[in-house]
């Protein structure tokens, strides 16, 4: 018997079994101050870097001038990586150069459900491409996507593979993203769904000719067991994927957003309050919206970062109180069962309605403390869960540059009293009021005190570091540079040694400064970093990374840096010269 099979349709019963599995895009915030969630489109700051590395690298790969269908965002959490996901996701519907070439679909790994893990891929896989379809980035007419097996390959489907063709034969590139992927190496009841990763990157590698881009998002301060299958075989897929590192936001990125939040607000519009909160606040994009809602929100003291233009930056004690004031309203059964969602995250809506009330599971959920991915829940940020499971920090970076050399704030220092007023403390060191402003503005950023609003006077938390020897201070001193942005990137440097040109450029990719303050920052930057012992200096332009046993720790008289006018470059040195400025191997 013959049959018309145009008449005919296919569907199996494993589509119908996709059909009830719950998978989440990524959930944009309501608004400016909603930290709960990435950030919208609209209020995006930064990354123009980053943005413009990945849309170079579509467009590569739609020429096919790379090999590679692999792209990873990683960083630290908090860094806004899947903000930045959400910008891209937008600008390739909206802005012109983008629409109608490339189609970004982004799933949040956290929806998936560990009893239907085994489907999960195959789930985002047919989304990807149907909704692809259903909004003519695809135009294919009444096109289905199905996928026969729940096992690799994927991609050999026919529904996919016309669908594949159409990408390439009209140059269009499909991205699938999926934010963050380190989900999946919390439970090892996932591992069966990494395998399934593992496989569909070989797959996508392999059909390098085909216009299907995979992203992966994930963050890098995890702890990963080294036994864990991931560990070593993530690693050993580097040479098929383009990593991008998502860093700390840029010292004009930080004033930016920052500047996003006086045009809403009263209490910061002057520059001098902008300026402060600038000094104040850490470069984590997540917690500068939440700090800058807070001041709006009154939940921390806003003269306590404005009053007289000097305060400490914002420390982990201030995050802590954040936190804090999170719980506080929260009662016992609600911190219990927001722990075990911290703890187990992401959990199942199904399990955790079995172990807790409905009401309790609402009011976390109306407090925007736990968020509902799909069928599961999670605590609303992974540095919120980290304080829940471990009163765990995040560890942040300085940006401080000192407004003079360590020698003359040494001078400065030995003269310096306790509980004194602005005016008191200006008539010890017999100064002028701007460089009282300089020396204060350094003191109370660098050592513990504070300024009392009641008796308008400076207290130092503990006055014994004013009989401190040179020593002692370059010890206490060590521990905050250590954290400075700069020297950070000093300490990435593959070599122990590093060049002043290295250190100019280091300083000019952080602050947005003429050249010569960027001179001015080096030459006071390198006087504090001498003293503390961090980087020892070898000659006028060659330093050594000695990890605070330099030779001019608490040495104020051997910390100036002079840069020479007539210095030989590095590669022009004879050799023998040379190698007197290396360490010994």
């Amino acid at each position: 018997e013959i049959v018309d099979s145009s008449n005919l349709t296919v569907k199996t019963k494993k589509n119908d079994d996709l059909d009830k599995i719950l998978i989440s895009k990524i959930t944009k915030s309501d608004d400016l101050y909603d930290y709960h969630r990435p950030s919208r489109p609209e209020n995006f700051i930064g990354r123009e870097k980053i943005k413009q590395e990945f849309w170079d690298f579509l467009n590569n790969v739609k020429t096919s001038e790379t090999d590679l269908r692999i792209i990873c965002f990683s960083g630290r959490t908090g860094l806004g990586k899947s903000s930045l996901i959400v910008k891209l996701e937008e600008d390739c519907s909206t802005k012109l150069e983008y629409k109608d070439r490339f189609y970004i679909y982004a799933t949040d790994v956290t929806s998936v459900n560990e009893k239907t893990a085994f489907q999960f891929l195959n789930k985002i896989i047919i989304e990807a491409f149907q909704e692809a379809i259903n909004k003519k980035f695809i135009s294919l007419s009444n096109h289905k996507i199905y996928i026969e097996s729940v096992e690799p390959p994927f991609l050999e489907s026919r529904s996919i593979r016309e669908a594949l063709d159409f990408l390439k034969f009209n140059n269009k590139v499909l991205v699938i993203f999926f934010d963050q992927f380190e989900t999946i190496l919390s439970k090892p009841s996932l591992d069966h769904l990494f395998l399934l990763f593992e496989k569909i990157v070989y797959e996508v590698d392999g059909l390098k000719s085909d216009n299907l881009v995979l992203g992966f998002s994930w963050r890098t301060d995890m702890i990963t067991s080294i036994s864990h299958k991931a560990y070593h075989t993530w690693h050993n897929l580097t040479k098929f994927r383009k990593d991008v590192e998502v860093s700390e936001f840029h010292q004009e990125e930080v004033k930016n957003l920052i500047t996003c939040f006086s045009q809403e607000n009263s209490f910061n519009k002057s520059k001098r309050n902008i300026q402060s909160l600038l000094k104040s606040c850490p470069k984590y994009p997540w917690l500068i919206r939440k700090i800058c809602s807070a001041f709006y929100s009154d939940i921390l003291d806003k003269s306590e970062v404005i009053e007289n233009n000097y305060k400490k930056p914002i420390t982990e004690d201030d995050i802590k109180k954040l936190f804090d004031k999170d719980l506080e309203s929260l009662s016992v059964e609600e911190i219990e069962c927001l722990k075990y969602i911290a703890k187990n995250s992401p959990v199942n809506m199904t399990n955790l309605c079995e172990k807790y009330k409905s009401n309790i599971i609402e009011n976390l959920a109306d407090k925007k403390l736990i968020i509902r991915n799909g069928s599961n829940y999670k605590p609303y940020w992974d540095i919120f869960t980290d304080y829940v499971n471990h009163e765990k920090l995040p560890e942040l970076t300085i940006n401080y540059v000192p407004t003079q050399t360590i020698e003359n704030f040494i001078s400065k220092f030995r003269q310096m009293k306790n509980n004194k007023t602005r005016q008191e403390i200006r008539t010890i060191l017999d100064i002028s009021e701007n460089s009282l402003k300089g020396f204060l503005s350094d003191f109370t950023t660098l050592f513990p005190c504070e300024y009392n609003r009641n008796s308008k006077k400076l207290i130092i938390s503990n006055d014994k570091i004013l009989k401190f020897n040179d020593d002692e201070i370059a010890n206490c001193l060590s521990e905050q540079f250590k954290s400075h942005i700069i020297y950070q990137k000093i300490q990435r440097n593959p070599s122990k040694l590093i060049t002043e040109a290295q250190i100019t450029e280091f300083l000019g990719e952080e602050y947005s400064v003429s050249n010569t303050s960027i001179k001015d920052y080096r030459s006071r930057l390198l006087s504090w970093l001498f003293f503390t012992g961090l980087i020892e200096k070898r000659s006028n332009w060659l330093f050594f990374i000695s990890d605070g046993n330099g030779k001019q720790k608490g040495k104020t008289e051997d910390c100036i840096f002079r840069l020479k006018t007539d210095k030989t470059p590095i590669q022009d040195l004879p050799l023998l010269k040379l190698l007197k400025n290396y360490p010994p191997s």
